[in-house]
């Protein structure tokens, strides 16, 4: 007999090859062969007695955009609502806004935050958006703060949808592509994010470090290579010290995953499977978590790194030294025995957050909440009698261990913030991607499990209408979170309409109000909270406030840099050499860190 070309085996080998370069040029990236969510499956071939038929992971068939798309259709999203969304939070506008227009226009109002004598907000972090606000200035939007504003919006957009392309790409390759896909729908359809992606708060940086990290904290623990660890702490530290310090619980999670997973590495089909290499040297348990607490130790140490240029940098601003992320802290946690503490500005109920997260996700909180339940269910439902996965020699089945860490933060994070008296809805945008991933894993659990027991309980037929139903599902989402978007536009962008109508026809004014001696002075009563910041407020305009109803500490001017502005007749920017500005390391009066009343705010009324 003529002897064959080739192979069974090699047609099989080159068949499985064709099948994934095929699913490789359709997705515009390979799909990865490791998931902790993709369990082993039969193929139709296998399922009929063809021997001669390997089975194929149905996951490998499944279609993911690639990064590229899926940055374009975030950037869109994320740049559309820098572009329509109002200013939510009266802390951004006061807290950075003004020192950043401080900053660069040697013009702003100052909070007892920034006094030296509390130091709670650090200038290094308005240091990084004021040099992105002097180069766009500089380049393109000269002479219109206006137009400045949104700019720098739009580009802090973008790179939030840069980041969530990131994470989104990484939950395909380290999870499961469908996951991915549900995470990509729950991001770019979430009111949350849409208007949380654009804002200047620490909180959102904090978000975007820890998204930008994503490629190493999701991935499984390694018993051979560090930089999972170190890379991942490097991008939780930058978070949390540059950004927001309460930010660092996040690392919790991340810390007992490289500790409790010890010289293991995740397979396809669910289980931690021992190192070969491990078992060759007699490598015991014990060996491992002294190498990994050693390993965490030294990632801690690269992480307390980036504190050196946020103190010197402070030290140049404030002229004296202080850690500023540790006056946060000491602030909120350890000062309400002597009556101050962040409770002073407002107390909200424990089921704030359920309240709020339902606004901003609607389903998705829900979905979210239910993951390690639904994590539990399966995990048990799997190990049952007749339904455990078939694992090779040596391993232990473990499912879904990995996912516990992976959305542990979220979980972390809603309850240590709903136990506390003071809310704000800043507090949660670190978790937002993790609340939309933890849904994204709920869904695809659920739709799982739910088509096999369907066909064991009734006609096959049933199990084809569960992709409709996930389908309604998540477009009944983007529809809820759609006309939240809208409400907030519609019925919240009175304020930022207002101002920009000052800010275009203010010079049109008559002359008494221009060409006075004493500067004319924008008076802000009861909505002082809706002020939209100086970018809004065209040279040589003031900002007075007047009495109301609300009495608290309101915000009062920087000292002003003499030798600089009384050359201004119009809104330009301050030299380099005029920096730092007095009004950053002078000593104020008037501030105090009670939230009492101060009289020398505000202004006569004729």
């Amino acid at each position: 007999m003529p002897r064959p070309t080739s192979s069974p085996r090699s047609v099989r080998k080159r068949t499985r090859q064709a099948s994934a370069t095929h699913a490789s040029s359709a997705t515009g990236t390979p799909v990865p062969a490791t998931s902790p969510l993709a369990g082993p499956r039969k193929s139709r071939a296998a399922s009929t007695g063809n021997s001669n038929s390997e089975g194929t992971d149905p996951s490998r068939d499944i279609f993911v955009p690639s990064f590229t798309v899926v940055f374009r259709l975030l950037a869109c999203i994320r740049a559309f609502g820098a572009l329509m969304m109002p200013l939510g939070d009266c802390d951004e506008v006061y807290n950075y806004w003004e020192p950043m227009h401080y900053l660069q226009f040697g013009r702003g109002l100052q909070t007892w935050e920034y006094d030296p004598q509390y130091g709670i907000r650090s200038w290094a972090y308005t240091l990084l958006y004021t040099g992105l606000a002097k180069l766009l200035y500089a380049l393109s939007f000269s002479g219109s703060k206006l137009r400045l504003f949104y700019a720098v919006r739009v580009v802090l957009a973008l790179v939030t949808a840069t980041c969530e392309a990131r994470f989104y790409r990484s939950t395909v390759r380290y999870i499961h592509p469908r996951v991915g896909r549900y995470l990509l729908v729950l991001l770019m359809g979430s009111a949350g994010l849409f208007h949380a992606a654009h804002s200047f708060l620490p909180s959102t940086f904090a978000m975007n470090a820890i998204l930008w990290a994503s490629p190493y904290w999701l991935r499984a623990p390694s018993p051979s290579s560090g930089k999972r660890v170190y890379y991942g702490a490097l991008g939780l530290a930058v978070g949390a010290l540059v950004g927001w310090p309460f930010a660092a619980a996040v690392a919790i999670p991340f810390a007992l995953e490289e500790l409790a997973v010890c010289g293991t590495t995740l397979t396809r089909t669910l289980s931690w499977r021992v190192s070969p290499a491990a078992d060759a040297v007699g490598n015991p348990k014990r060996r491992w978590v002294v190498t990994r607490i050693f390993r965490l130790m030294i990632a801690g140490i690269l992480g307390l790194t980036v504190l050196l240029p946020i103190v010197l940098v402070d030290r140049f601003f404030y002229r004296q030294w202080l850690v500023v992320p540790w006056n946060i802290i000491r602030y909120n946690v350890f000062s309400q025995r002597d009556g101050r503490g962040p409770e002073l500005y407002g107390t909200e109920p424990w089921y704030f957050y359920l309240l709020n997260g339902l606004l901003n996700f609607n389903i998705a909180l829900p979905l979210a909440l239910g993951c390690l339940p639904t994590m539990a269910l399966v995990h048990v439902w799997d190990r049952c009698p007749g339904r455990r996965a078939a694992t090779s020699a040596g391993t232990k089945p473990v499912p879904l261990g990995p996912l516990v860490y992976k959305v542990g933060s979220f979980y972390m994070l809603f309850a240590i913030f709903s136990l506390q008296p003071h809310k704000e809805e800043r507090f949660l945008y670190v978790v937002y991607p993790t609340l939309c991933l933890a849904a994204a894993v709920t869904l695809h659990l659920v739709r799982d499990r739910v088509a096999p027991l369907l066909r064991s309980f009734t006609n096959c037929r049933v199990t084809r209408y569960l992709p409709m139903a996930t389908l309604t599902l998540l477009v009944g989402y983007v529809a809820v979170s759609s006309a939240r978007v809208a409400g907030l536009f519609f019925y919240y962008q009175a304020p930022m309409a207002v101002y920009s109508h000052f800010y275009t026809h203010a010079k049109q004014f008559p002359a008494p109000l221009t060409n006075s001696s004493q500067a004319p002075t924008l008076c802000v009563g009861k909505e002082w909270y809706r002020f939209p910041s100086h970018y809004f407020v065209p040279y040589p305009y003031r900002v007075g406030f007047i009495p109301s109803s609300f009495h608290g500490q309101l915000p009062k001017y920087f000292a002003e840099p003499k030798d600089v502005l009384p050359r201004q007749t119009t809104d330009t920017q301050l030299p380099l050499w005029a920096w730092p500005p007095q009004g950053t390391y002078l000593h104020p009066t008037g501030f105090n860190d009670m939230n009492q009343e101060e009289p020398d705010r505000y202004v006569s009324r004729q």
